[in-house]
């Protein structure tokens, strides 16, 4: 006899079972797949890593600390086989030889930082300073020639005639050497900025923010000045404030971008710093970086203010200048050395 209508209901519900069993043996089956495949990746991927560690070390690039860079190029040239420019590319200003007054006067300048302290006189030779920053473009001729180590920003775009930044200490160095120049002192720097009259910025003692770029209204930073706008929320093309050009006509000595200079840095240095041609301690951990940028505030635009940081580290508000020991070099017409650029005879 045939089944009736109970045992058919029940054939149906086996049935159904048994490939609902089937479909999700497959279904776990399948995932069981997809995670040994996950975790098998990995974990080759970890063995394949060891192996080359144990016999292959050269093959790994250390990566460094997100707020460093490596200093050490991709592809290095000896510098006497790579391509020198001439250096009539970058104009430079001539600073004669003679006293000047450094660090900060606390009798005329109430915010005075212990490492600015004492305000003493010194003695420099003559030396010539670039009258602007180096730009990237300048810098991109040094990563061509495979001397200058590749410097990257965060959106991998640059202003070719602003100021290069992200470059470490090391870079700095380089491309100064390569280009048959030599990173100043600090206190070549500070002269070169303010003068031998003491003055706290380039052009006079009182803040102008009309003379440079700073962190003003522009600027997304909480520290900014609200009622002020020199035009830019970042870096500026070099020279783009005549009007704030230092006694000797050199350009964006203050804002801008900061700038890495030879030495290293000493908090108490000025207390027992040679009276002639001062160069910094022996050694130290950190650079001495000058000038302000265009994210401070007015007081760290100050020409005597020292700020200081590990020469392996770079940042979007770091450049440089270079200087070079007596050369042959054009003074601006109408413009004698010890007078500021508005001062000139006309």
């Amino acid at each position: 006899m045939g089944a009736g209508p109970a045992g058919k209901m029940a054939t149906d519900k086996n049935s159904r079972f048994k490939n609902w069993q089937k479909n999700y043996v497959r279904w776990v089956r399948a995932r069981l797949w997809l995670l040994a495949g996950s975790l098998g990746v990995p974990l080759l991927a970890a063995l394949f890593g060891l192996w080359v560690e144990i016999n292959h070390p050269e093959w790994i690039k250390r990566k460094t600390e997100p707020w460093k860079l490596p200093h050490t190029p991709k592809v290095v040239r000896k510098m006497n086989q790579a391509k020198v420019p001439d250096l009539n590319e970058r104009p430079m200003v001539l600073i004669p030889a003679g006293v000047f007054m450094m660090g900060c006067n606390d009798s005329f300048d109430r915010q005075c930082s212990k490492n600015e302290k004492p305000y003493h006189q010194v003695a420099l030779k003559e030396f010539c300073i670039d009258k602007y920053e180096v730009t990237q473009a300048d810098y991109d001729k040094c990563i061509r020639a495979q001397v200058c180590r590749p410097n990257n920003s965060p959106n991998g775009t640059f202003l070719q005639n602003s100021p290069v930044f992200l470059v470490t200490w090391h870079d700095a160095e380089a491309y100064c050497k390569w280009a048959g120049r030599r990173l100043p002192t600090e206190a070549e720097w500070e002269k070169a900025a303010r003068g031998t009259d003491g003055a706290v910025y380039p052009w006079g003692n009182d803040f102008d923010g009309s003379k440079t770029n700073f962190c003003d209204y522009k600027c997304v930073l909480k520290n900014r000045t609200k009622d002020s706008n020199d035009g830019y929320g970042f870096s500026a093309p070099i020279g783009s404030y005549p009007a704030g050009a230092s006694p000797y006509s050199a350009m964006d000595m203050s804002g801008n971008v900061s700038e890495w200079v030879a030495d290293w840095y000493g908090e108490d240095y000025y207390k027992n710093s040679p009276a002639s041609d001062p160069s910094g301690p022996d050694s130290g951990t950190e650079k001495v970086i000058k000038g302000g940028s265009w994210k401070d505030s007015p007081d760290l635009l100050r020409a005597f203010c020292r700020e200081h940081l590990e020469p392996d580290s770079g940042s979007a508000n770091i450049g440089f200048r270079c200087a070079r020991d007596n050369i042959e070099v054009e003074i601006p017409t109408g413009t004698k050395p010890g007078l500021k650029a508005d001062q000139a005879p006309k």
